[in-house]
């Protein structure tokens, strides 16, 4: 008998102190798993304050969810520690598109503010989304920050066949294999960049995301993006 293969993850909050980090006051956020012949999870972990109440909120994506369709989890900061948490995938009202298997949404995930009202936003990858018939074409969503925390109401989603984005819609390019979320130019929005073929900055502006002014980059912008 074969025993098939079976990928878990775990995700780990762990209590920082005056002079560092204090193993004894760790919490079991959740644990997590798919069943795949990968050894590669994909998705990131981060810390924002999506919900802009001063404590740090982590959001971790986990792209093998549910037979690849993916999903991202939130937990936000409180005086304790994380309190109330969140999920969201491509079935969240507000978010397009629909939760299919190998869509992968959470393969990479990252925090910045495009818009400039303070919040934290979040940009999420669906690297192996299919689109017009071409498996793995990929794109990104970019969920918004607000008091009541992230929310799929006024997401904005951007692949190669969005108006503006530049290059054509090809099969196994897998647009969004890679996102960050950075201000490289100072004027107080994050720009989106994306990986793929012909790699993508898009710039933040206060309505946030646009493909205006849409340009290419062939270099690490800042920040280890490429790490």
């Amino acid at each position: 008998m074969v025993t098939p293969e079976y990928i878990a993850s775990d995700a780990w909050f762990i209590k920082g102190g005056s002079t560092s980090l204090t193993p004894g006051q760790s919490l079991r956020l959740e644990s997590q798993s798919g069943n795949g012949g990968s050894a590669e999870r994909g998705g990131d972990g981060v810390i924002a304050d999506f919900d802009k109440d001063g404590y740090g909120d982590i959001a971790i994506g986990t792209s093998l969810y549910s037979k690849h369709k993916g999903r991202v989890s939130v937990w936000y900061g409180a005086s304790g520690g994380p309190s109330g948490s969140a999920r969201f995938t491509q079935s969240t009202s507000g978010v397009a598109g629909a939760a299919e298997n190998y869509d992968e949404f959470g393969s990479s995930i990252s925090a910045g503010d495009v818009n400039g009202d303070g919040y934290a936003d979040l940009a999420v990858g669906v690297r192996g989304e299919a689109i017009d018939g071409k498996d793995y074409a990929g794109g990104v969503h970019v969920l918004k920050g607000r008091a009541s925390g992230l929310s799929g109401t006024g997401s904005q989603w951007f692949a190669r066949n969005s108006p503006g984005v530049p290059g054509p819609l090809m099969a196994d390019e897998q647009f969004g294999g890679l996102v960050r979320l950075r201000d490289t130019d100072g004027d107080g929005t994050a720009d989106l960049y994306v990986s793929g073929v012909g790699s993508l900055r898009l710039p933040g502006s206060a309505s946030g995301i646009t493909s205006a002014g849409v340009t290419e980059y062939n270099a690490a912008p800042v920040d280890g993006f490429l790490e």
